[in-house]
Formats: structure tokens, sequence, C-alpha cells
């Protein structure tokens, strides 16, 4: 079967990378993965040809201190720039 839609995973837990990229071995979907979201716009914008659909782990715990508040605020200048 031939990949018909390109996939872009980022998630941080390798793990979790792993597991999306297995589960949809042999679907109609070529799976790509990354662990970095802050090198992501320059891996988007280095690539030939974008994928199809791009999935974020954006899952952030609950901010209970000031390092957690300030990755969260990372996230959302991150998705400023992907917009």
């Amino acid at each position: 079967m031939n990949p018909k839609f390109r996939v872009l995973f980022c998630d941080d837990e390798g793990q979790f990378r792993s597991k999306f990229v297995s589960n949809h071995a042999n679907s109609e979907f070529k799976i790509s993965d990354c662990n970095d979201i802050e090198a992501l716009p320059r891996l988007l914008d280095g690539m030939k040809q974008l994928p199809d659909l791009l999935v974020l782990d954006l899952y952030h715990c609950k901010a209970s201190d000031s390092h957690e508040a300030i990755e969260g605020n990372k996230l959302v200048e991150l998705n400023a720039k992907l917009q």
C-alpha cells in the first residue's frame, strides 16, 4: 500500500512517538516524527513538501509553579508563530 497522506507527529516522549508510528505502520498514512516542538518551525521550513497533517502533543500539566507557567507561555508563543 502506498502512503497517501503524510503526517508529522511531534511529542517530547519517545514512547508515545514510537507507539503512534507503530499503530499506524500499516495504514494509508506515512508517519514522520519529531521530539522538539521548539525546532518544529525550522523543520517545517526545510521540508520540500509539507505534511498533510501536523499532530502536536500540547499536553501540559496544570501550572503549579513559575517554571511550568513559563513553559506554557512558550507553547502559546510557538502557536502564534505557526499561524
